[in-house]
């Protein structure tokens, strides 16, 4: 049984009216934006961790194997 979500990853299409929305709206609090794979993490007021990006996967995972990091692993 699942009791609690503390990850979610959602794509969306514009980036900055995303943060605009989130931060404003919802009242997240955005912890990091980074450029490769266009992707931002925000807390929510309760602390669960929300990452949006405007990228598709398989641009996330050139990404990814272009410069992996430690403990990085592909299984295809």
């Amino acid at each position: 049984m699942i009791t609690e979500v503390k990850h979610i990853t959602l794509s969306v299409r514009n980036l900055e009216e995303s943060i605009i929305f989130y931060r404003d709206v919802l009242y997240f609090r955005l912890l990091t934006k980074w450029a490769e794979g266009a992707s931002l993490y925000f807390l929510d007021p309760n602390d669960h961790k929300l990452e949006i990006h405007t990228s598709d996967l398989d641009t996330r995972i050139k990404t990814a194997k272009a410069h992996p990091w430690e403990e990085l692993e592909f299984f295809f």
